[in-house]
């Protein structure tokens, strides 16, 4: 893996959390605040994002050390 793929990749998990994200029902009157459930399913999406970016630096980590 190189530069140019790692950024693809890590392009490809923020497209990800985005319609992720989008896909989920949530509150969208401005004025109400976000519920448990509203905030659970955020914090969920920042987890599968940041993990999957792991994963990602990980294995270019990996191949620049052959």
């Amino acid at each position: 893996m190189d530069i140019k793929e790692l950024d693809k990749k890590l392009q490809e998990s923020l497209h990800n959390f985005t319609n992720e994200a989008h896909a989920r029902p949530i509150n969208h009157d401005m004025r109400d605040k976000l519920d448990g459930y509203d905030y659970d399913e955020l914090c969920r999406q920042f987890f599968y994002v940041m993990d999957d970016f792991r994963q990602h630096i990980i294995k270019y980590l990996e191949s620049q050390k052959k």
